[in-house]
């Protein structure tokens, strides 16, 4: 194509072809680059709805979004690392900042669409074992399904998810953002078959049932006899006394439970849930949850085993 130079002394009509050709050059070069963009993307979320105006979208708007989206991930990165804690006021561990921390790759007009990345390099995608980077960005748009709270299994695990304090700050923001956005939120990843679509009217009814079904927690220091339990299914039987309680193995637990024996004494820390609805009076649900486990400092008595 002619430079600059010879741009200048075309005729007329040879100019006016030249300067279409760079608009269309420059066009495809634009497309070029959003599709590669589109493709490395590991989230790409669209909003529509009253935040988006035009080619624009508000920025408050946007800003809290990301916010609470970026709290979204590093809570269920923390969760299934087995890193998440139960206080209200905890710093990020290290290596989840470093490993789940989002980048916005960039924007599009329109439905105003976000693209964003996790880290890519081997040291920061290393930095979380045992947690696939994909199964959380899923995880967390999976939060966002109507089948998260259908059904009782699915529900446990949603009531299990949002349990965790920056899991349920941040959903929580997100959802009454889009209520008073009037905001239509689309979200898909590299494995998602379709796109999930949440509506303002979604997060109204989301609102609804989580101010519903509600969860008490207690924690609990035991000393008594592991009669039995599961690494691979996640399940565990503590008898203490005359009492048992048999229960789920929380994420956290999971290696110290490979260090204890069956039929052993141990000292426990066990999650009490007691999970209600308001609408339900009088009807309640007690599950056990093993936090921690260990082999007993002392045998009930005070004599070292």
């Amino acid at each position: 194509m002619a430079g600059v130079e010879e741009y200048q002394d075309l005729d007329p009509a040879s100019g006016l072809l030249f300067r279409s050709l760079q608009q269309e050059e420059a066009a495809l070069t634009r497309e070029i680059l959003a599709a590669e963009a589109i493709a490395a993307a590991d989230i790409e979320i669209s909003f529509d709805g009253g935040t988006v105006e035009g080619h624009t979208i508000q920025a408050g708007f946007l800003a809290t979004a990301l916010e609470h989206i970026q709290g979204l991930v590093t809570g269920m990165a923390e969760i299934k690392s087995g890193q998440a804690s139960d206080e209200r006021a905890t710093r990020v561990p290290a290596n989840i900042v470093a490993g789940f921390g989002l980048r916005v790759a960039a924007m599009q007009p329109g439905s105003f669409t976000v693209l964003l990345n996790l880290p890519e390099t081997p040291e920061q995608m290393s930095m979380v074992p045992g947690s696939g980077r994909q199964e959380i960005v899923d995880a967390v748009a999976g939060l966002f399904t109507e089948e998260a709270v259908e059904g009782q299994d699915n529900i446990d695990e949603f009531l299990r998810t949002v349990r965790y304090p920056r899991v349920r700050t941040h959903y929580q923001g997100l959802l009454k953002a889009m209520q008073t956005g009037a905001a239509v939120m689309k979200w898909s990843t590299g494995t998602m078959s379709e796109r999930v679509v949440f509506t303002r009217e979604q997060a109204n009814q989301r609102i609804e049932w989580l101010e519903l079904h509600g969860e008490r927690v207690e924690s609990l220091s035991l000393q008594g006899i592991l009669e039995g339990g599961n690494v691979q299914s996640r399940r565990f039987d503590l008898k203490v006394g005359d009492e048992h309680y048999p229960g789920r193995v929380a994420e956290e637990a999971v290696e110290s439970m490979r260090s204890v024996r069956f039929g052993a004494t141990v000292d426990a820390e066990i999650r009490v849930i007691t999970k209600y609805h308001e609408d339900a009076v009088g009807l309640s649900k007690t599950e056990y949850e093993l936090v921690d486990v260990r082999p007993a400092k002392s045998a009930p008595g005070g004599s070292e085993e």
